[in-house]
């Protein structure tokens, strides 16, 4: 958007991200699509593609549902299939430095339980 965008193209895109509400009623409405039970009506199951168990008639229905994470305002793509397409390199990152870290605690306490202390480091406390 940034400085080319005029006046009705800011205000839309207000109102799409719910900024155009008080900052009370926007945390509620992103617990609302974070949560994994909440209530949504019609409309928003259908706008948003929810997935889960919907409960209840008219309108409003309950939902055991996915978070709903919306969608990436730079990218345009679902932002749960973002972190889906990192979790396999984020599960080996972490596996690469737990071992790292494993192997080098391992052979750090093997040489300090070897080493021997020098005599002018032990000093006796006053």
């Amino acid at each position: 958007m940034g400085q080319r965008a005029d006046a009705a193209t800011q205000e839309n895109i207000r109102k799409e991200l719910n900024l155009d509400q008080p900052r009370w009623r926007q945390f509620v409405l992103y617990l609302n699509d974070v949560s994994p039970i909440a209530i949504h009506t019609r409309e928003e199951i259908r706008q948003k593609g929810l997935k889960g168990i919907f409960i209840g008639g008219g309108n409003t229905k309950l939902a055991i549902k996915w978070p709903y994470l919306r969608r990436s305002y730079q990218t345009k793509r679902e932002v749960w299939d973002i972190l889906m397409e990192a979790l396999p390199r984020t599960i080996l990152l972490a596996l690469a430095a737990m071992f790292v870290a494993t192997v080098l605690g391992i052979v750090l306490g093997v040489v300090a339980a070897v080493k021997k202390i020098p005599g002018w480091i032990r000093r006796p406390f006053l």
